[in-house]
């Protein structure tokens, strides 16, 4: 059984590009992963960052 996910989106938040929109699960590659393999979807609106290290 395959495990994957799919970026849909990404965006740039204090010069880091990264995914915004994914969706995770099981059979991935396959029909049955949008019928019933996915189970997570985020969105992902804002970050924080460390400052100095922390």
């Amino acid at each position: 059984m395959d495990f994957g996910g799919i970026i849909e989106e990404e965006g740039t938040f204090c010069g880091y590009t990264i995914p915004t929109r994914l969706r995770i699960g099981w059979y991935f590659g396959t029909e049955r992963f949008e019928s019933e393999g996915e189970f997570f979807r985020v969105t992902i609106v804002d970050i924080l960052t460390a400052v100095n290290g922390r």
